[in-house]
């Protein structure tokens, strides 16, 4: 009878693991899911001018893909629509790279997408920016508030015509204006000077303000040509003001203003 019970209970133990096995065995290979592709995603460059630089986005797709296609999806700033402007091969260590030349100026955004393959599901890469910035002429740009001043005139100093210049229309009066900028420009880059109809003599005086704080001071005689650059890195707004006598008569220009911006 001891003997007995003592087969029973070793068939109990081998017979237990064989069971755990084949339960094991029997679960559908559906049920685990595949694992997603990786996709990483740089760029070279951070910020550039319009039509002076191509950004490369290049990155890495694992597991390795060899000889399969990544496409780069793009959108403008605040946009929520992606659309496709490239398509490259993986290469045979999982990298791949883009190259773009932006056509217009703006935040431009950036990813890449390994669509399912080999049981492996779809993998995007995080979005990537760069900041396309372009220099344009401040009288094109949408103004606030002003009086008495003309902002698309063409001014002429020492015979030379300046178009899209900064002048007072009537002299002696008050005359400025404001252009709101939104934190958008970098730099505002221009001319002081006086118009060659001014007398020999005079003088005049031209100020901007960036957020209302004063950045330039420049007094001016006839003949004088200054050039000037301005940081308007985070610049909400800037505002000219031209001061100009009626007798001897003066008249300050701002020689074709220009600023750096994405928008």
């Amino acid at each position: 009878m001891k003997r007995l019970t003592t087969l029973i209970t070793s068939a109990a133990v081998v017979v237990g693991p064989m069971a755990v096995a084949a339960t094991a065995q029997a679960a559908p290979d559906d049920a685990r899911k595949p694992a997603a592709y990786t996709v990483t995603a740089k760029v070279n460059i951070q910020e550039m001018d319009l039509g002076e630089g191509v950004v490369k986005v290049r990155g890495k797709v694992t597991p390795r893909a060899a000889g399969k296609r990544v496409f780069l999806e793009q959108r403008g700033a605040g946009l929520r629509k992606w659309t496709v402007t490239g398509r490259a091969t993986i290469k045979r260590n999982g990298t791949y790279l883009f190259t773009d030349e932006p056509s217009a100026y703006g935040t431009h955004q950036y990813r890449v997408v390994k669509l399912r393959s080999n049981g492996v599901r779809k993998g995007t890469s995080p979005v990537v920016a760069v900041r396309v910035y372009e220099w344009q002429k401040l009288a094109q740009r949408p103004r606030g508030a002003f009086e008495n001043i003309a902002v698309s005139s063409t001014a002429i100093v020492g015979g030379q015509t300046y178009l899209y210049s900064f002048q007072p229309f009537t002299r002696g009066a008050v005359s400025y204006v404001e252009y709101p900028l939104k934190g958008l420009c970098t730099d505002l880059r221009t001319t002081y000077s006086m118009h060659d109809s001014a007398a020999v003599g005079s003088s005049s005086r031209i100020t901007l303000s960036v957020d209302g704080v004063t950045k330039v001071d420049q007094t001016l005689v006839k003949g004088q040509v200054v050039p000037s650059t301005t940081d308007l890195t985070g610049a909400l707004t800037l505002r000219y003001d031209l001061f100009s006598n009626v007798e001897p008569v003066s008249y300050p220009a701002v020689l074709v203003p220009e600023v750096r911006c994405t928008r």
